[in-house]
C-alpha cells in the first residue's frame, strides 16, 4: 500500500525504468514514451510549480486526452496541488460553475514544442483556499460526478486513494498491453492508468475515435479497457464492417475486454464471448474507485469479486463499503453517503459466499407499489433490451403501476410488433412485476457522458 503519489512514482522508476509506459500517434508517427522519460518530464513541470510558489491550491485541467494531459495531471498532483478535473465538452457556463463551486485557483495549459515543455498558466480565483481534510489526508484531484440525476458533485480523493487505485485481479493478470477507449478526466480511466502502471504496462491512448481502428492494428493491445455504451457502439460498427477488417482486429491479439461504468447486459457480453474474448469488469464509482471486478461468471449482475482493500456490508439490501480507496468526501457539502467511515453506494445488491458480488438495482429507483412489493426497474429493462427492436428502455412506476418508456427509432407498426412482444413476456412475470403502460418515444433519451440514461428528464407523454 502506498501512502502518497510519491512513493507510487519512486516504485515506477525503480521497477519498470527502460519499459514503455504510452503509446500513441502523432500524425503519422507512432510514439512510444518510457518510464523514466515520462517521470522525467513530469519532473520538469513540477518544478515549473515549485518557481512559481504555488503548492496546495486547485489547477483546472480542461483538455482532449493526450500525453502532455497525463504530464500535467502527474505534475499538479507530486508538486502538492489538487488536480480539478473537468470534462472538457462542457459548455463555458458549465465548466465555470464547476470551476466556481471549488474555488479553483488556477487554469493550466499545456503543450509540446521542440522537444520542450511549456506550460501556461492563468490565474481563476485568487482566494483559492485549497482544501482541508477532515481525515488529514493530503487531497490529489477533485472529479465531478452528476450519477443519472444531472446534479453535479465534486469528489474530492487523496493522494491514498489515487495511489491504490488498482482494478481488482488486473494488476497480476499476464496482458502487458492495454488501450484505454475513455476520456482521462473520468475516475474509470484513472483507475485503468494506476492499474496499468502498477503491472508495469503499457497503455496505448487512442486520441481520435476517428482513428481508432488504425490505433487498435498499430498498437495491437491484448486488452481494451471501455464502457458498455462505447462496446455497442463497437459492435455495432463491427456488424457494417466487412469481414476482412473483423478478422483483422481479432487477428492483431486482443484478448479481453474490461468493461466498467456501468453493467454490461447479457446481449452484448454474449457478443463479445462469441468473438472468443474474455470479459473483465470494474464495478465502483468515482467516491470509491474499484470496489469489485476481475473476470465474471456471465450471471446476471455479477461485476467481480471484491477488492482484498474494499471492507463490505448490506443494509436493507444496500451496498456500503470502506477502504483505502473511499474518497475523502464532497467539496463544500456533507453528505449522508459518507457516514461513519462507510461509503452508501445507493446500489441494491449481495455478495455470495464466494464473495462475488452481485448487483439487483438502484435504492432510488426502486418502485413501490401501494400492496408492498418493491421493484427494480433495471431487472425489467435487461428483460425488455432483450427484444428485437428495444435500443432504449427506462422502466418507472406511475398511478401503482409499472410503465416502460421505449426508443426504438422503428415506425409504427414495428413497435405494434414490440408491444406485443411485451405483453407476451408479461405472462411469464408475476402480477405485480408486470407492464401495464407502454410509450414509445420518438427520440433516444439525454445520458450522461458514459452512456447512461439519464433519469426523471426528458420524459414523453
Amino acid at each position: 500500500m502506498f501512502q502518497n503519489m510519491k512513493e507510487f512514482c519512486s516504485s515506477l522508476r525503480e521497477k519498470y525504468r527502460s519499459r514503455a509506459v504510452f503509446w500513441y500517434c502523432e500524425g503519422d508517427r507512432q510514439v512510444e514514451i518510457t518510464y523514466n522519460r515520462f517521470l522525467n518530464d513530469v519532473g520538469q513541470v513540477q518544478r515549473h510549480f515549485e518557481n512559481l510558489g504555488i503548492y496546495g491550491k486547485k489547477v483546472c485541467l480542461r483538455e482532449k486526452n493526450s500525453y502532455m494531459w497525463l504530464v500535467s495531471f502527474f505534475a499538479v498532483v507530486l508538486s502538492g496541488n489538487i488536480a480539478v478535473l473537468v470534462d472538457e465538452g462542457l459548455k463555458e457556463d458549465e465548466a465555470e460553475a464547476r470551476l466556481r463551486t471549488v474555488q479553483c485557483g488556477y487554469l493550466m495549459r499545456l503543450q509540446k514544442r521542440e522537444d520542450q515543455l511549456e506550460s501556461f498558466m492563468t490565474q481563476f480565483d485568487k482566494n483559492d483556499p485549497g482544501y482541508e481534510s477532515p481525515k488529514g489526508e493530503q487531497a490529489s484531484v477533485i472529479i465531478f460526478t452528476s450519477g443519472t440525476t444531472g446534479e453535479f458533485k465534486a469528489v474530492v480523493l487523496s493522494q491514498k486513494n489515487l495511489a491504490n487505485a488498482v482494478i481488482n485481479e488486473m494488476n497480476e493478470c499476464r496482458y502487458q498491453r492495454w488501450m484505454l477507449l475513455l476520456p482521462l478526466h473520468h475516475s474509470l480511466a484513472l483507475n485503468a492508468l494506476i492499474t496499468t502502471l502498477t503491472a508495469g504496462g503499457t497503455l496505448g491512448l487512442n486520441l481520435n475515435l476517428k482513428y481508432l481502428y488504425r490505433d487498435i492494428l498499430c498498437f495491437c493491445p491484448e486488452l481494451v479497457f471501455t464502457v458498455p455504451s462505447y462496446l455497442k457502439s463497437f459492435l455495432h460498427r463491427m456488424n457494417k464492417t466487412p469481414m476482412r477488417k473483423i478478422q483483422e482486429l481479432l487477428g492483431c491479439r486482443i484478448q479481453a475486454v474490461l468493461s466498467g461504468g456501468g453493467q454490461l447486459d447479457e446481449e452484448t457480453a454474449k457478443e463479445i464471448q462469441a468473438q472468443g474474448l474474455q470479459i473483465y469488469s470494474s464495478y465502483g464509482s468515482t467516491e470509491t474507485f474499484c470496489i469489485a471486478g476481475g473476470r465474471i461468471s456471465g450471471k446476471a449482475g455479477d461485476v467481480g469479486k471484491v477488492c482484498s482493500h474494499m471492507k463490505t456490508r448490506t443494509v436493507d439490501g444496500e451496498i456500503m463499503v470502506r477502504g483505502i480507496t473511499v474518497a475523502l468526501g464532497y467539496y463544500g457539502m456533507k453528505s449522508d453517503a459518507f457516514y461513519d467511515g462507510w461509503y452508501h453506494t445507493g446500489d441494491l445488491g449481495y455478495v455470495a459466499g464466494d464473495g462475488r458480488l452481485y448487483l439487483t438495482g438502484r435504492k432510488k429507483n426502486l418502485i413501490i407499489l401501494s400492496n408492498g412489493k418493491n421493484i427494480s426497474p433495471e431487472l425489467l429493462e435487461r428483460r425488455l433490451c432483450q427484444i428485437a427492436g428495444v435500443k432504449e428502455v427506462l422502466v418507472y412506476g406511475e398511478d401503482d403501476r409499472i410503465c416502460a418508456e421505449i426508443y426504438t427509432g422503428l415506425g409504427n407498426s414495428e413497435n405494434e410488433a414490440v408491444r406485443a412482444k411485451i405483453k407476451e413476456m408479461n405472462r411469464s412475470l408475476q402480477t405485480f412485476y408486470q407492464i401495464r403502460r407502454i410509450v414509445f418515444r420518438g427520440t433516444e433519451f439525454q445520458k450522461t457522458a458514459l452512456g447512461k440514461i439519464r433519469r426523471g428528464q426528458d420524459m414523453e407523454a
